[in-house]
């Protein structure tokens, strides 16, 4: 399906509670059946944002419409357009996996008979009739987030919101989730997405980096590793990550070490090819055994990098 019209805007979306200032001044575009991720620290405005989008918050300023609809001006349209769904959604423990899909597939469709038609549609979508008879509240938690989905799209909404859906779900639970949402999106869905995976957001069409509130880095997983860390990293390998870090950490060159199993990953703060420098120090150290090599950048990579230089920029600043 070509990918062309816009189902989700934001022009100058900003959300103040008192002196603090949640969201920024954030524009972003999303296309249909496109699948956007937004990443940030805790506390950065994410699930704010999209709690405005939904119509659930009102913007202090700026303008933000879903699939053709004015989120300030009618709210109360937008969320029976959309679907949500978040880690504590609002599953009954005690209704069984038919029952909550029934249940919310009546608030939406009213009617009964196409509701329990469309609740079996999507139990069967979502391979849920095995356990149509389980209580909820007796799920393992990456069914029960399958469930959650189940009850947010009971309407077939043109808009899906996911607010961290797969918090404390185990990988492969994680990986199947995954798999549905791509689905949905080949099918037209526009899927918005806020998450503290890296990995999940190597899997979206375009991300981007909430700070405080601010968007600091927006594009595709490819554009925003090519073009948010404008000095290099470097991978280091064959001797004690722990001892690496000690070793370069301070070092005016360098930006943020981190580990990565066995491995350590360095962000320098220079354009220039700083491997020989890196190299120098850990033989200095005895660490005669490492290996030094520039690397792509990782997101977990760029997510540490912005963080550490807008910190930086907040210290300079005070």
């Amino acid at each position: 399906m070509a990918r062309s019209d816009i189902t989700i805007r934001a022009e100058g979306l900003t959300k103040r509670f008192g002196n603090l200032v949640a969201v920024d001044d954030v524009s972003f575009t999303v296309r249909q059946g496109e699948v956007f991720g937004l990443l940030g620290p805790n506390g950065a405005g994410k699930s704010t944002t999209i709690r405005m989008l939904c119509g659930i918050l009102k913007p202090t300023a700026g303008y933000a419409e879903i699939a053709g609809i004015n989120v300030v001006k009618t709210p109360e349209q937008v969320k029976r357009t959309i679907g949500y769904m978040s880690q504590r959604f609002g599953l009954y423990d005690d209704l069984t996996v038919r029952e909550n899909i029934l249940f919310y597939a009546r608030l939406y469709i009213g009617n009964w008979k196409k509701a329990a038609e469309r609740a079996n549609e999507v139990m069967e979508k979502l391979e849920l009739h095995s356990y149509a008879n389980t209580t909820a509240g007796q799920l393992s938690g990456g069914w029960r987030q399958r469930l959650a989905l189940a009850c947010a799209i009971t309407h077939k909404p043109p808009v899906l919101f996911l607010d961290e859906p797969t918090a404390g779900v185990d990988p492969l639970s994680r990986r199947m989730f995954w798999d549905i949402l791509y689905d949905m999106a080949a099918e037209g869905v526009t899927l918005f997405v806020t998450t503290h995976y890296m990995e999940e957001a190597e899997r979206c069409d375009t991300i981007g980096f909430l700070w405080h509130g601010k968007l600091a880095a927006l594009g595709s997983p490819e554009k925003i590793k090519k073009t948010s860390i404008p000095a290099g990293v470097y991978t280091i390998k064959g001797v004690s990550p722990a001892e690496v870090v000690n070793t370069l950490k301070g070092l005016p060159f360098v930006a943020e070490t981190s580990q990565y199993g066995s491995e350590v990953h360095v962000i320098t703060n220079i354009p220039e090819d700083v491997t020989h420098k890196i190299r120098e120090q850990l033989m200095a150290m005895g660490l005669n055994q490492a290996r030094v090599a520039p690397s792509v950048p990782s997101i977990e990579d760029v997510f540490m990098y912005i963080s550490h230089e807008k910190a930086n920029n907040i210290k300079q600043n005070e």
